[in-house]
């Protein structure tokens, strides 16, 4: 099991308490990326203003510390982008897209990778199952974001790591290919973003 640790943009507020906390995290063996941090406009937990800051530092932290970077975006593009502007040289990946065809489009020039979640799966999920198909193999992820949104056909459970072969095999038959193929691409995938410490194969 690796780790990741980081301030959410819920919790921005109360960063001057966890600082200390997150950077001894940070320093264990097996934290192996810093996340996730970025800004929730849809909740508004903590302030706009509060969550840009937070994000800000942790980007420089994950800078200074060389680790990749999860990002949260939420109803909240236009900042995001402006924001990550600054993160030149890092891996970031946007965890649980959900956003549109011309934000993936301006995700993916900006090089980052796209995690999709089980939201994908979804009858609602408007066009998120055909922009499944529009990530190239070297930039796609697959999560499960437990202990929600869990996948058809077993949404409303309480989500468990198990449940991604059904995130899997969606985004597989999206993409006309077999499930084994796409675990392949994806665990090359999770290698390559996480770092050599992280299991070629899972």
């Amino acid at each position: 099991i690796y780790g990741a640790a980081g301030i959410h943009p819920h919790e921005a507020s109360g960063f001057a308490e966890s600082e200390k906390s997150l950077l001894e995290i940070l320093e264990e063996d097996k934290v192996v990326t810093l996340g996730e941090t970025g800004l929730d406009y849809h909740y508004m937990h903590s302030p706009r203003e509060a969550q840009i800051s937070v994000f800000e530092k942790q980007i420089e932290l994950a800078i200074d510390k060389k680790m990749p970077l999860i990002v949260h975006c939420r109803d909240a593009f236009g900042d995001c982008f402006d924001v990550l502007k600054n993160a030149s040289g890092l891996k970031v990946v946007l965890h649980c897209f959900t956003g549109s065809r011309d934000e993936l489009s301006s995700w993916l020039d900006m090089g980052f990778y796209i995690s999709f979640s089980g939201a994908v799966t979804f009858k609602n999920a408007g066009d998120l199952g055909e922009l499944v198909k529009e990530v190239p193999d070297n930039r796609l992820l697959l999560e499960t974001d437990c202990p929600y949104l869990a996948p058809q056909p077993v949404r409303g459970k309480r989500n468990e790591p198990a449940f991604i072969k059904y995130t899997y095999g969606f985004a597989a038959s999206e993409r006309e290919v077999a499930p084994e193929a796409l675990a392949s691409i994806v665990s090359g995938n999770s290698a390559e973003f996480f770092g050599s410490s992280f299991p070629k194969k899972i």
